[in-house]
């Protein structure tokens, strides 16, 4: 908490547009989404991590989904503009 305070004293000493920020790191959250998706659907498929907890084939098939959905658009975006365009 400390550090937040810290970070964000220190950012608005600094001139950042929050807004722009705030922009930036939503850009890199969905970015990031599709490969920890990946992770997410690697452990969540291996019996000897879940035991009898593993996804099914529809969680499977909707999962993997989502990760080729969450992928494109980010690969979308990044081809159409980028970030602040």
């Amino acid at each position: 908490m400390i550090l937040g305070t810290a970070g964000g004293t220190g950012l608005s000493l600094l001139n950042v547009n929050p807004i722009r920020l705030l922009v930036l790191i939503a850009i890199i959250d969905g970015v990031l989404a599709a490969p920890l998706l990946v992770v997410v659907m690697i452990v969540s498929r291996s019996r000897s991590l879940m035991c009898e907890y593993v996804n099914g084939k529809v969680a499977n098939f909707l999962g993997w989904l989502t990760v080729a959905l969450m992928a494109g658009a980010s690969i979308a975006m990044l081809m159409v503009g980028g970030l602040f365009t």
